[in-house]
């Protein structure tokens, strides 16, 4: 079980899909989160096993947060779908737009 916010979860989540790995920080300054808050969201996302944690090759104190392969294989379906949808949507208030005599 997550047991994080759905909508905390989200947010974290869109934030590492859209820009790869981060640090807690990053995270944090992102989402408007404490420091202490990010880290239990992070340890959840974790024990969920939507993303980990990943040491930078170059500095050892460096810790980043990514998802895991499974989890962008599942957002980039989603998103790939609501892509679909709004492509959909606006292709037919465009006919409509072109229906109606407006440009």
């Amino acid at each position: 079980k997550l047991r994080v916010g759905f909508a905390k979860a989200g947010r974290l989540m869109d934030l590492l899909e859209r820009d790869g790995r981060l640090t807690a920080g990053e995270l944090a300054a992102g989402t408007g989160l404490t420091t202490g808050a990010i880290t239990t969201a992070i340890d959840r996302l974790e024990q969920a096993g939507f993303a980990h944690r990943v040491r930078d090759t170059d500095d050892r104190r460096r810790v980043y947060v990514e998802l895991t392969p499974e989890t962008l294989a599942g957002t980039s379906s989603f998103y790939s779908e609501h892509a679909r949808l709004a492509e959909e949507l606006y292709g037919a208030a465009r006919t409509f737009d072109l229906l109606a005599g407006r440009s």
